[in-house]
């Protein structure tokens, strides 16, 4: 059984939560997520831990999640089905996908630097 990954990257990630409220009430929308701010960033990795978990609970996919990248393995009768299902949660979730990191499924694939090497998967070896 061959495997093929691909990986999907949030585009802008950190720009759906870059509001501010204030007791007003008012509503700013700032340029960037305040990571001088408290908590900023676990912030953001708690929305990026429920888009996972929507989808393994909800569509039983079987992926992962580091920071703003879902990685996902598949076999290849299934890239069409796989790419509709994530594409259309994130669509729904009002989520864009950075379309410059937006690859083709591959045996060969990059996550944040690190790569996965699946062209031997047929006889059980994978290489990081």
């Amino acid at each position: 059984m061959q495997l093929f990954s691909k990986t999907w990257d949030l585009a802008d990630a950190f720009e759906n939560d870059s509001y501010l409220v204030v007791y007003c009430p008012k509503i700013f929308k700032q340029k960037v997520l305040p990571f001088g701010s408290v908590a900023s960033a676990t912030a953001f990795l708690r929305v990026a831990n429920a888009i996972w978990k929507m989808g393994t609970k909800l569509l039983r996919l079987v992926w992962t999640s580091y920071f703003g990248d879902f990685f996902f393995l598949v076999e290849e009768p299934t890239f069409r089905h796989t790419d509709l299902v994530v594409t259309s949660l994130f669509s729904m979730l009002g989520w864009k996908l950075s379309t410059e990191k937006l690859l083709d499924y591959s045996t060969i694939c990059k996550v944040l630097g690190v790569e996965f090497d699946m062209r031997m998967s047929g006889d059980s070896l994978t290489t990081v």
